[in-house]
């Protein structure tokens, strides 16, 4: 396809994922507390229609743009990404307000979720992946481990939202945060990255996923704000001050994750890295602020 007939120009995706990015943010943004759950419930089955409508686009995308295949295949992998959290929020919200279900089992079982996801869309996209053990290097995987303490330290400053969960015992800990680091290494730093390198190339896409990453955090943006207006950051007290700190601290770890994955040489092999020094500093970082939030 010539360059002046291609639909699916590089600025068009960025607008099309900045769209997919903010559309559920701004209807989050509408619900306060005080808010009746049956209004809640609309506005959250509204924000549903229209993420899946926005999937069944980028579907069609997928399907008919064959010369822009890597294209539609990357907004793809985006939508699809944002649609889970998205759902799996809104059943959150929905199990606690309109039924009392306690969050806390909930928050344990969605990473699952994620990873099953995952998992479909590894086969969905014919992605090919190397989880061996034996393939990794030791130095990496010290230096995955300095990273973790680093980046744990960081988000204990930056004072993260923390997850509330059922049980303080760190087996518990150490379960939800390896489920939580696998499943979203392998979405963001391996189905999304890959996908995007093929749109945009390795450099654009290695900071465009760490963007998707760090704004995927704030897809529920109204918690963020109320819980930044609380407690500040060690840094600094201001809540939009907090809030660009975290942003940014989020961003810089997706880059670092990404860069720890490698870089695509083939349908078949990345080479510079593996995913799985990405999950482990991932599941490490998650680990170490978690204890730290909640021993300090």
């Amino acid at each position: 396809m010539e360059e002046g007939h291609q639909v699916l120009t590089t600025s068009r995706i960025y607008i099309w994922v900045f769209l997919l990015l903010v559309t559920p943010s701004a209807l989050f943004a509408t619900i306060t507390p005080d808010m009746p759950a049956p209004a809640v419930v609309a506005l959250l089955g509204l924000s549903t229609f229209i993420v899946l409508v926005m999937l069944i686009g980028t579907g069609i995308m997928f399907r008919y743009l064959t010369k822009e295949r890597d294209a539609a295949n990357f907004l793809l992998s985006v939508n699809a990404a944002i649609a889970l959290y998205h759902v799996t929020t809104i059943v959150g919200l929905i199990a606690e307000r309109r039924f009392g279900i306690d969050d806390t089992v909930f928050t344990f079982i969605q990473p699952l979720v994620l990873l099953a996801a995952c998992v479909l869309a590894l086969r969905y996209f014919k992605l090919n992946i190397q989880l061996s053990l034996f393939t990794l290097k030791a130095k990496t995987i010290i230096w995955s481990v300095l990273l973790s303490l680093f980046f744990g330290g960081l988000f204990w400053l930056v004072k993260e939202p923390t997850v509330e969960l059922f049980s303080n015992r760190m087996v518990v800990f150490a379960l939800y945060t390896f489920f939580v680091g696998v499943a979203e290494e392998l979405l963001f730093r391996f189905i999304v990255f890959k996908q995007a390198e093929k749109a945009l190339g390795y450099r654009s896409a290695l900071y465009v996923q760490a963007f998707i990453f760090a704004a995927i955090h704030f897809i529920y943006f109204n918690f963020i704000i109320d819980y930044y207006s609380t407690v500040g950051t060690i840094m600094s007290e201001t809540p939009m001050v907090s809030i660009i700190i975290y942003f940014a601290a989020l961003f810089f770890f997706g880059i670092v994750c990404g860069k720890l994955t490698g870089q695509r040489i083939s349908e078949k092999e990345w080479v510079g890295g593996n995913v799985v020094y990405a999950m482990i500093v991932h599941w490490l970082t998650n680990l170490v602020a978690l204890v730290l939030v909640t021993s300090l």
